[in-house]
């Protein structure tokens, strides 16, 4: 199986018991991993359920022989496309939903989820951000602010049991069967998420089985102890009695779920016997319903209790939807069993028993209950890269701020809390400034996590190594009227922006959009027009088809101006700057792809030494071009390049087969996309230089940070247009 650590990374890993799955950040790895584990009979990875995700479904995701993502001009790609978004409405995005870990988060408002805006009911709730390489990361949690002062917030709780009766006779029931002497939910209500424990004795607690630190934080729920040491600075000096608590849970009435044959199945461990398995979609489906029947309210914490029965692989999940009237009702699902056996040389015992898996999504509720904590990414404990490669959270988490997952490759994340009838078990957390990379964590001791599971080992925990993660933005959508489906290709500085839109007809035609005003924009005579940027002043480029060839053009003011690289069979005119340089790209007579530059009348051929093609993209105000080299269209090498009057470099997103720039600001902030290793597309920008993965197909950008391309709206069911504003720490100078 690969591995992909440093020296470093690799150092560590040999002294920390991890299992196989903190191997990889690939996706084509976590497949290895799972037909592995699969074929070993572990239920271990799961599926992370989120709504966004990668550009693989997007109708564009395919290269013209020029090497841009052109729009479907057929309608068999458009149906695709709706068709996926269909199964985004549910809560289902095949893309999204791929083998990850073995806890998720399930947004059933598809991220409409702001806490704060007016007339929202939710949970008790607080917020604060940080800044990171000149972006701002808002989070929101459970609670009140610690900064402010002594508070108690008891959230009250309620306890779903979910009954599964099975096609072939058996049921699994959490308020009958025996789970190590009790009931699920006997267990559940007698276990430190409810009860108290005295996290001032560490005796008999375990690093898996291997004492652990001592963390004095008070006599208290896990939740809580957690949140105080997480926030120690402020607890252990103005706000000594702050707590944020589980209220004695009640226990709603029991739920039914009938599985058919087909969507079951069982486990059958060498140590606990058979374990109940069904389709994730099965325990997906049950929530809205469930929650429902038991009459949550918006400031409850619903937990659904599987019992011994888990999805395949999927043991637990928190997430958020919409409620009755204006309400945003957080919840978590849950197994409570005996645990799996892990055998793996020099590493065997149970893992993910009793309360583990509740444990590790209630402290991820309390730090991310609407599952919109943005971070900028993450890598796990343990691990380090030589280069800034993609984050591991962005497949793993979208990289929020989920705490439990950054350790849940780990069967040292299992920590033991022994009672006087019986131990339970609680993971390990990261704290708040392990997702900062403060140099100075504010939590408790100055650590980055609670119990510092590497310690026994002789290896404190870290911030989390420098890697690639994504930047998040609000989208404002972009619909053409009438039109099928909407496009925004770039935008100036004034915000005045241009794209395309498909015709009923699955034809392509041209807009200009103010903010407010839409005007079509159609070569006279054209049988389709793709503008593609706009100048300051107001000047438009792009290309437009006849019956029989490709041609450039630029437009202000109702004219026309036909552009025609001399001798080219076609060409098309992609970029211009404010003092209107114009870039592009053409073929000649035999088809060989070159880009060129249009300066003063004059043109001039754009050769690179990174191949016999070209293709020009983009031109920013002092004359920096950006484009792609390659020799065959189709197979490469491909080399994105910046070229200026004195000098030609090389830019490749981190992790990617292919990048291509396709604008350009003046600050020299990129946009455009890159295709990984498995062949998905996903949009790109740098931001002050670093570069930054988008979960949108982005075209262009502007000197205010504007960018603009088409998304998933989720709510729609369908891509759309948008124009997004990234969440720049102050106002860009450039």
């Amino acid at each position: 199986m690969p591995v992909r650590l440093g020296t470093e990374g690799v150092r560590r890993a040999a002294i920390l018991r991890v299992t196989s799955a903190q191997v990889s950040r690939s996706t084509s790895v976590m497949k290895t991993l799972s037909n592995v584990l699969n074929t070993l009979g572990v239920i271990w990875i799961t599926m992370a359920i989120v709504g966004n995700n990668s550009g693989a479904a997007e109708p564009a995701a395919a290269l013209s022989s020029r090497m841009r993502p052109l729009v479907s001009h057929n309608e068999a790609s458009m149906t695709e496309a709706n068709s996926g978004m269909t199964s985004l409405k549910s809560g289902q995005d095949s893309h999204s939903l791929g083998l990850s870990h073995r806890f998720g988060h399930l947004d059933l408002t598809h991220g409409k989820n702001n806490p704060d805006a007016p007339g929202v009911t939710a949970i008790p709730h607080w917020s604060d951000a940080f800044t990171y390489n000149g972006l701002v990361y808002k989070y929101t949690m459970v609670g009140t602010d610690p900064k402010r002062g002594s508070a108690t917030t008891v959230i009250p709780t309620v306890l779903i049991p979910i009954r599964f009766v099975f096609a072939d006779g058996n049921v699994f029931d959490p308020t009958t069967d025996l789970v190590n002497g009790q009931t699920p939910i006997q267990g559940i209500i007698n276990s430190p998420i409810f009860q108290n424990y005295d996290f001032n004795n560490n005796a008999g607690i375990y690093v898996y089985d291997i004492p652990a630190p001592l963390v004095k934080v008070g006599n208290t729920q896990y939740g809580d102890a957690f949140q105080r040491a997480n926030f120690w600075d402020s607890v252990s000096t103005r706000s000594p009695n702050y707590h944020v608590l589980l209220g004695q849970p009640a226990v709603a009435a029991v739920q039914t779920v009938n599985v058919p044959y087909g969507s079951f199945d069982y486990y059958n461990d060498p140590v606990t016997g058979l374990h109940p398995v069904v389709d994730n979609q099965i325990l997906f489906d049950l929530t809205a319903p469930a929650l429902t029947s038991a009459n949550a309210a918006p400031d409850t914490l619903p937990i659904m209790v599987w019992g011994r029965v888990s999805g395949f692989g999927a043991e637990g999940f928190h997430g958020v939807m919409t409620g009755s009237g204006n309400s945003l009702q957080t919840f978590v699902g849950t197994k409570y069993d005996t645990g799996i056996f892990y055998q793996f040389p020099g590493l065997s015992g149970l893992n993910d028993s009793d309360t583990y898996v509740l444990s590790h999504e209630i402290l991820e509720w309390m730090n991310d209950p609407f599952t919109n904590n943005f971070t900028p990414g993450w890598d796990g404990f343990f691990f380090a890269t030589p280069t800034p490669a993609r984050c591991d959270s962005t497949a793993i988490a979208r990289d929020l701020l989920e705490v439990g997952d950054v350790v849940e490759f780990f069967v040292d994340s299992q920590i033991t809390l022994p009672a006087p009838s019986y131990s339970y078990h609680v993971t390990e957390g990261a704290f708040i400034d392990f997702f900062t990379r403060s140099s100075r964590s504010r939590s408790y001791n100055g650590q980055y996590s609670f119990f510092e599971m590497g310690l026994p080992y002789g290896v404190a925990t870290s911030p989390s190594p420098v890697c690639t993660g994504h930047v998040e933005f609000t989208p404002t959508y972009v619909d053409f009227p009438g039109g099928y489906f909407t496009v925004v290709n770039g935008i100036n500085n004034k915000g005045m922006a241009v794209g395309t839109y498909l015709d009923g007809a699955s034809q392509q035609h041209g807009f200009i959009f103010d903010g407010t005003t839409y005007s079509a924009l159609n070569y006279p005579g054209a049988l389709q027009t793709f503008p593609q940027k706009i100048s300051d002043s107001g000047v438009i480029v792009g290309s437009y088809n006849t019956a029989s060839t490709t041609h450039g053009f630029s437009y202000k003011k109702g004219k026309w101006t036909q552009i025609d690289f001399p001798g080219s069979f076609d060409t098309e005119a992609n970029g211009i700057n404010s003092v209107g340089d114009i870039v592009g790209t053409y073929d000649g007579t035999q088809p060989i792809t070159h880009a060129f530059i249009l300066r003063n009348g004059q043109y001039q051929r754009i050769d690179t030494p990174f191949g016999t093609q070209a293709s020009g993209f983009a031109i920013n105000d002092s004359g920096l071009i950006t484009g792609i080299g390659y020799t065959d269209p189709a197979l490469g090498p491909f080399m994105s390049f910046l070229l200026s009057k004195n000098s030609l470099s090389t830019f490749q997103f981190p992790d990617s087969l292919l990048s291509e720039l396709l604008s350009i600001n003046n600050g020299n902030d990129l946009a455009g996309f890159f295709v990984d290793p498995e062949g998905f597309f996903d949009g790109m920008v740098t931001v002050n230089g670093v570069p930054y993965e988008v979960f949108a197909s982005v075209n262009g950008n502007n000197d205010l940070q504007q960018i603009c391309g088409y998304a998933p709206d989720f709510n729609a069911g369908r891509y759309r247009g948008f124009i997004g504003t990234l969440p720049l720490n102050k106002p860009s100078t450039h």
